[in-house]
């Protein structure tokens, strides 16, 4: 709900985002994660909200894919914690307008890659 009230005061320009963030501690339960927020998305779209893009951030899918959506403005990303960590050590993403951060599992990496 942040994301549609960010995209409905001043609409996602790019390179922008996100504004929300889950993290999980495999690829398998990023992806189940991200469907979920898809499956979230569809009535919202039928409806004529504004469109709101997910980003599935993962390792082993490759990363030039997901930066061109990162360009593109993204509203929610759903990452593994390897792969954020990844992301923004080559600052190819920031979390400056993150307002959502959500650990779906707390791992010793996942509180590595937030510090």
């Amino acid at each position: 709900m942040v994301a549609l009230q960010e995209e409905l005061m001043m609409p996602i320009v790019p390179g922008e985002g996100p504004f929300g963030l889950l993290i999980c501690p495999s690829r398998e339960l990023v992806r189940q994660t991200y469907e979920v927020v898809e499956q979230f998305l569809i009535p919202m779209r039928e409806y004529r909200f504004p469109e709101l893009r997910p980003l599935l951030c993962i390792g082993g899918v490759d990363m030039p894919s997901q930066l061109e959506f990162v360009k593109k403005g993204v509203h929610i990303v759903v990452a593994t914690p390897g792969r954020l960590k990844d992301m923004l050590a080559k600052k190819k993403m920031n979390l400056d307008n993150c307002r959502v951060k959500h650990l779906n599992m707390y791992t010793k990496h996942s509180t590595v890659c937030l510090k």
